[in-house]
């Protein structure tokens, strides 16, 4: 009562140059061993070694073509839904204990996005990539995708499903209560 008490607010939004999270995607994507190789120095023929690629350097350059081109919007998307859902931190916070996702009611604590990559539907929440629904969970995956952060859902009312996709429809809840996206009221 004697003294002052006080607040401090703390307002956070992710921004990046595009080039520097394109760059964080090519370091993804290019993983190698690392293994040193060393590149013959002439000193007296420097400029006839200036005129062509050593091998090594070469075939590592064509393997992150290869792997940028084949596999590029794939995985920009995957790293965009992975940082959006976990509001900007490149790193995710780690998974934690659930329940088998057999609850009659879970609050939405965070926002899930279900998003198309390769032809398969992925789920992601709290920057992490859930399990891929199977076709029988593929309306569980429709029903999530509308879930709003702060509903509380009954889970037999917004999320049924028929009897044999019940099990893909607690497993995948016990995956968003795993990584904090919803958790049982």
């Amino acid at each position: 009562p004697d003294h002052w008490s006080g607040m401090v607010t703390l307002t956070m939004w992710w921004q990046a140059s595009a080039q520097r999270a394109v760059r964080l995607v090519v370091d993804s994507l290019c993983k190698g061993d690392g293994a040193p190789v060393l590149y013959p120095l002439k000193l007296d023929e420097l400029a006839a070694g200036a005129r062509s690629l050593p091998a090594p350097l070469a075939a590592a350059s064509d393997a992150a073509l290869s792997t940028l081109s084949s596999r590029w919007h794939d995985v920009l998307a995957e790293a965009w839904a992975r940082v959006v859902t976990a509001y900007g931190f490149v790193t995710p916070p780690a998974r934690g204990k659930a329940t088998a996702g057999d609850a009659a009611w879970y609050f939405v604590r965070h926002p899930i996005v279900v998003v198309e990559i390769a032809g398969q539907r992925q789920v992601f929440a709290c920057g992490h990539k859930l399990p891929t629904p199977s076709r029988a969970a593929s309306e569980v995956a429709d029903r999530l995708q509308g879930l709003a952060v702060g509903q509380t859902i009954e889970v037999h009312a917004e999320l049924d499903v028929a009897p044999s996709a019940i099990a893909e429809r607690n497993r995948m809840l016990a995956a968003l209560q795993a990584v904090g996206a919803i958790v049982p009221v």
